[in-house]
């Protein structure tokens, strides 16, 4: 979206590539030490990030939700 890359990791969270540089994404990710296996930005430019072991985040641009086995997801 708008021109940069995501990338999730397996132990630093997600890392942008905007033009030629290259950053992390929130250094105060509620899953800094979790892999990030998907990133989805929806219509409403939410982002959905679904982790190892704890769920799908959603960040709306300012907090993050988290959806897990405890609010219902059948598997973390």
């Amino acid at each position: 979206n708008e021109g940069r890359l995501w990338f999730g990791t397996e132990s630093e969270g997600i890392i942008v590539k905007d033009g030629q540089d290259f950053y992390k994404f929130n250094k105060d990710l509620p899953f800094n030490k979790n892999a990030v296996f998907s990133i989805k930005k929806d219509a409403d430019g939410w982002l959905w990030i679904g982790t190892e072991g704890h769920g799908i985040y959603i960040y709306d641009g300012k907090s993050f939700y988290n959806i897990d086995e405890k609010s219902g997801l059948s598997n973390n």
